[in-house]
């Protein structure tokens, strides 16, 4: 396995000697297991147990998340410019990917975050087949109506958004001339569009000077649906 060396010299604490540590050259997943309550380790005699370079062309591998869902194990994992969801059923027949936005939060010792789930398919657009990316249909058992209204004004649709601006859970769906979905969190926001033809995700800067920060701007425009979920 080919690596890359980072040379660190004249280390404080070894007396001034040079430490080499080596980087491989293609990221892949191992698996080690304790049998004396984490002591030590002993390594799976078949790792890597993915490798995406192989398998995707990808050298980004890496960030694994491990976690136990109802009855069996589930792992999350940086690759191909997102993250992949392994432990699907095969029977479920949906391919699901995490993306993953540079979005700061203030205040907090890191940076960066995992996107909502979404389910990729090809759309027939015309301009030729599309990817598109929707949240995964678990998120509907999520939400609830807290209000809907049909043909607003722009003034209008404004004034309904100010009894829910400042919630810092909040999904706002409306129709313009193309219909959005927009998903509110303390510290961000994801947007849908077209049912997933376009997405993008946005920082959200919350601060008592701006508790109704969240508006419809434009010019006149019409709201022909407009609806909140929480």
């Amino acid at each position: 396995m080919e690596a890359d060396y980072w040379v660190f010299k004249d280390v404080t604490g070894l007396k001034g000697r040079n430490i080499r540590i080596a980087a491989p050259g293609r990221q892949m997943q191992g698996i080690a297991y304790s049998l004396d309550n984490g002591r030590t380790f002993t390594k799976y005699k078949d790792n890597p147990v993915i490798d995406s370079k192989e398998t995707w062309d990808s050298g980004d591998t890496r960030d694994p998340k491990v976690f136990k869902y109802e009855n069996h194990w589930v792992l999350v994992l940086n690759e191909r410019d997102g993250h992949s969801i392994y432990n699907i059923p095969a029977s479920d027949g949906r391919r699901i990917q995490i993306g993953w936005s540079r979005i700061g939060h203030p205040g907090m010792n890191f940076n960066g975050m995992m996107l909502f789930p979404v389910e990729l398919t090809l759309r027939t657009t015309k301009d030729g087949p599309r990817l598109a990316g929707v949240p995964v249909r678990e998120v509907e058992a999520l939400c609830r109506s807290i209000g809907k209204w049909n043909n607003l004004s722009q003034e209008e649709a404004n004034e309904a958004l100010k009894a829910f601006s400042g919630k810092d859970c909040l999904r706002v769906r409306f129709t313009v001339e193309l219909m959005s979905d927009v998903y509110i969190d303390r510290t961000s926001a994801e947007v849908f569009v077209e049912d997933g033809l376009f997405s993008y995700s946005l920082p959200r800067n919350v601060s008592d000077k701006n508790a109704h920060e969240i508006t419809f701007g434009g010019n006149r425009l019409k709201m022909k649906i407009l609806s909140f979920l929480t």
